[in-house]
């Protein structure tokens, strides 16, 4: 058994990722909203919710430029959040803590 000893960790924490799938969320939900007749409320402040925690999807280029400069560093940080999007998550609002991160911009 191999283990990963002296390994560095690093979490990246991208937010929402331009991809088909997310486009394709947005899309799906906000037909269901208009289409449905019992759920049309619950589906539109889904889709209300879902607009603002996703904000403007990140283009993966510009993860994968961040992803290979923090691998090339020597001591890199444990954490980068970049592109954060949370409009509708705020910490005060509910009490949440958030962990201590460095947002990069690339």
């Amino acid at each position: 058994m191999k283990y990963l000893l002296n390994q560095k960790i690093i979490t990246i924490r991208p937010g929402a990722i331009k991809t088909p799938l997310s486009s394709n969320s947005l899309t799906d939900t906000d037909k269901l909203s208009k289409d449905t007749i019992l759920y049309q409320k619950q589906a539109g402040k889904f889709l209300n919710i879902t607009k603002k925690f996703m904000g403007k999807p990140l283009e993966p280029a510009k993860l994968g430029k961040l992803t290979y400069k923090v691998s090339l560093k020597k001591n890199p940080k444990l954490s980068y959040s970049i592109h954060r999007n949370f409009e509708v998550l705020n910490p005060s609002s509910c009490n949440l803590q958030t962990p201590k991160t460095d947002v990069v911009k690339v």
